[in-house]
């Protein structure tokens, strides 16, 4: 979803993903999208990724721009019930396949925040 902000076109998910974290490293789009969710029936309207600096750099093991192990990712949904549903499906898939590691998961309004496994399981100041 596109906001105004001082003039210039502000994509929400990286928005939300600056507020909470170090900084916003990619702003996904239809294009590379891993989860071919954005823009989609029951997906996100805006994605992007966050690069945690808290995580250390010897336990991420996908180190590609974007990458959510790096921190986490910030996911902008049509309404509150696409969030929850996001979040249910998250926790749903981490609890059934525990070698997939941990991911911590919130939902606030319309959007659903995610955590790497070795982010403090405490919730942003953005969610609180």
């Amino acid at each position: 979803m596109k906001r105004v902000r001082n003039g210039q076109s502000v994509d929400s998910a990286a928005l939300f993903a600056q507020l909470i974290c170090d900084r916003a490293d990619r702003l996904l789009t239809a294009g590379n999208d891993p989860n071919h969710l954005l823009g989609r029936p029951n997906g996100y309207t805006s994605k992007a990724s966050f690069t945690d600096s808290r995580i250390k750099a010897s336990s991420i093991k996908d180190t590609s721009s974007g990458s959510v192990d790096r921190g986490g990712s910030v996911e902008v949904y049509p309404d509150q019930a696409g969030a929850a549903a996001r979040k249910k499906y998250i926790d749903d898939t981490m609890k059934a396949a525990p070698i997939l590691g941990t991911e911590y998961s919130y939902v606030d309004r319309r959007s659903c925040y995610g955590y790497r496994s070795s982010s403090p399981p405490t919730r942003p100041r953005s969610t609180r």
